[in-house]
């Protein structure tokens, strides 16, 4: 028996007079709140609420990160009943009740989703406050920076040869930096591998690159007009560009991604022992530094001032900028300056540039600090609570409570609680007892590629006037808030079992109604639907059992067989 699609002035035919047991299944494609970040492939986030079809959007494939096109995006003025739900770092998504989320056991609604258990967490960064930026704009000012960088605009004039080439480590960057090319309309590009063996002040080494080369006038123009200096950058003079640093944050991003994937700095992090106490984590960001010749150091000292004040602007501590000189005599017997920009050593130095700036074209160093942030995440969302912590046991004892109910109260240590009241100590690190390196162990442990568990610590039911959703192939999934969401809904799942049920000969007697929320809310509102799926069971026109949230089949038959 096929699955009967009724409507409100069906209802009463199709259910309500109906002699036996109607199963009603009152569904709808909801998804996530409108402001929830959605990750697009060219780095950028931007509020479900202003995804369009044919946006491409980053998801997991199936060897790891992967990207799939919307081909359906709007916002619901259905109001509902959801989930709010926090992990370890901090990172909070609001939801429907039936919303997918991945977890070690695959697909599960996010009212299914329990405290502590582990959901898939794509490292992120922090999105930024911006209205939609041209794909195109993005792309330039990270080519732009690149080329301040490790890239190179090169003119012959004698054969009128133009050559834009780049330099970078992995094949990963190549196919990265040359589908960006594409996308300009520079699809043809000639990639070469280099592996030479070097020896600087009688250190040897071996350099792994790979250069990228692109000969048209078109791009070298495009690049040389955006601001980009011809020739050996040592020995030149240029600046931050005017359009970058007038630009929407989106683009001042993107430039300093590129240029850090060249010459950025690497954020690190190591475990120091120490004899007779606890090893400790210990970040370290190392100098942003190129190469200026000896006359022309002024001017590089100026750039570096430039770069650090767009830095600034996402928040980086620049400790300060200074000149080296540097001993190595050049083949052309010259020696050159080194232009530092010097970063402050702690947490929220590295947390910011790995999570609100990045990297670009640079794999080895974006994998690197993405870990590397989003375990500080961790550390800097345990302090800010401890901080919280803090601040209530203040208020609470101005109130007039014990501090012995105040530690009941905030799940802390009496003597701690007694500390903060008597005002003994105040707020400081918290011993969170985390280590980079068995956290990094549990946290990628059985993970999909390029992804994280993390656990939920929180969850709360709230109510939501609006709902986006969002329709991706062949992917089915994207990263909302940095968490792994499918983008159908329970009614996807159950639709299957329910289907199969009907057709099985045990239920011949059930009739099988669906009831599209979006289009039917009225219908919807009758009866009290606050939660999606929800399922109702009439026997002879009468409501005899309802129940939320998907099922398995054993646990559709198990209500069916009681209705019977």
């Amino acid at each position: 028996m096929a699955v009967i699609h009724t409507s409100i002035d069906k209802f009463t035919t199709d259910v309500i007079q109906h002699k036996g047991v109607v199963l009603v299944d009152f569904y709808a494609d909801w998804c996530v709140s409108p402001e929830t970040q959605i990750l697009l492939t060219e780095n950028v986030q931007i509020p479900a609420k202003d995804i369009r079809k044919n946006d491409r959007l980053v998801g997991l494939g199936e060897n790891g990160k992967d990207s799939g096109i919307v081909s359906y995006s709007a916002v619901t003025s259905d109001e509902g009943h959801c989930q709010e739900l926090t992990v370890e770092t901090g990172r909070k998504i609001k939801v429907t009740d039936g919303h997918l989320l991945y977890t070690p056991d695959g697909w599960k609604a996010t009212q299914q989703i329990v405290l502590g258990e582990k959901v898939a967490i794509y490292p992120v960064g922090d999105a930024i406050n911006q209205t939609r930026v041209n794909n195109q704009d993005i792309i330039l000012s990270r080519l732009l920076g690149m080329i301040f960088s490790d890239g190179t605009l090169y003119y012959q004039e004698k054969n009128r040869y133009y050559e834009i080439s780049f330099s970078v480590g992995q094949k990963q960057d190549v196919e990265w930096l040359s589908e960006d090319l594409s996308t300009l309309g520079f699809p043809r590009v000639h990639v070469k591998e280099l592996i030479k063996d070097q020896e600087i002040d009688g250190r040897k080494f071996t350099t792994h690159l790979f250069r990228i080369k692109c000969c048209s006038k078109r791009l070298f123009e495009l690049l040389k007009q955006s601001g980009g200096p011809v020739g050996a950058k040592k020995s030149q003079i240029y600046t931050v560009p005017i359009w970058i640093k007038k630009g929407s944050m989106a683009i001042k991003r993107s430039f300093l991604q590129g240029y850090l994937g060249g010459d950025g700095p690497k954020v690190t992090m190591n475990l120091t022992k120490r004899e007779g106490r606890s090893n400790y984590n210990n970040t370290h960001i190392n100098d942003l530094e190129f190469h200026k010749d000896s006359e022309l150091k002024s001017s590089g000292l100026k750039l570096a001032r430039e770069i650090s004040s767009l830095l600034e602007e996402f928040g980086v501590d620049i400790r300060k900028t200074f000149i080296e000189e540097d001993s190595y005599i050049r083949a052309d017997g010259k020696k050159s300056a080194i232009i530092h920009i010097c970063f402050k050593q702690n947490y929220e130095n590295a947390y910011v540039l790995s999570h609100k700036v990045g990297y670009a074209y640079c794999n080895q160093k974006q994998h690197q600090s993405t870990l590397v942030g989003e375990f500080i995440r961790e550390i800097l969302f345990l302090r800010q609570g401890w901080k919280d912590s803090y601040t209530k046991a203040l208020q609470l004892s101005n109130q007039g409570l014990d501090y012995r109910k105040i530690a009941k109260m905030l799940h802390i240590h009496t003597s701690q609680a007694w500390a903060w009241t008597k005002g003994k100590t105040k707020a400081t690190i918290t011993k969170h007892g985390l280590r980079f390196d068995t956290w990094l162990q549990e946290k990628t442990k059985d993970a999909p590629i390029d992804f994280l568990w993390e656990k939920v610590i929180g969850k709360k039911q709230i109510f939501l006037r609006k709902v986006a959703k969002i329709t991706v192939s062949p992917t089915h999934n994207f990263i909302a808030n940095g968490f792994l969401s499918h983008n159908c809904g329970p009614c996807k799942i159950t639709s299957p079992i329910i289907e199969e049920l009907a057709d099985d000969p045990e239920f011949r007697e059930v009739r099988f109604v669906e009831v599209d929320v979006d289009a039917d809310n009225d219908l919807a509102a009758q009866f009290n639907i606050l939660s999606i799926p929800t399922f109702l069971i009439f026997k002879n026109g009468e409501v005899i059992s309802q129940f939320v949230g998907a099922r398995d089949k054993s646990g559709f038959e198990s209500e069916l067989k009681s209705a019977l």
